[in-house]
């Protein structure tokens, strides 16, 4: 999928998310560019520095 994705566009815009719920807002999220343009995250980022210490709140 990500092949594809590369091929269909110049650059890809991905975010992080610590935890399933930042996920979750995120896939439903859309931004605005200075063109006025709307657009949706290409891809989620998620990293174990950041969602393990999550599990131990």
């Amino acid at each position: 999928m990500l092949k594809k994705l590369l091929k269909e566009k110049k650059s890809l815009t991905f975010i992080e998310a610590h935890n399933p719920l930042s996920a979750l807002i995120i896939k439903n999220t859309n931004y605005t560019d200075d063109n006025g343009c709307t657009h949706k995250f290409d891809g989620i980022w998620s990293s174990s520095l950041t969602v393990i210490p999550q599990l131990y709140l």
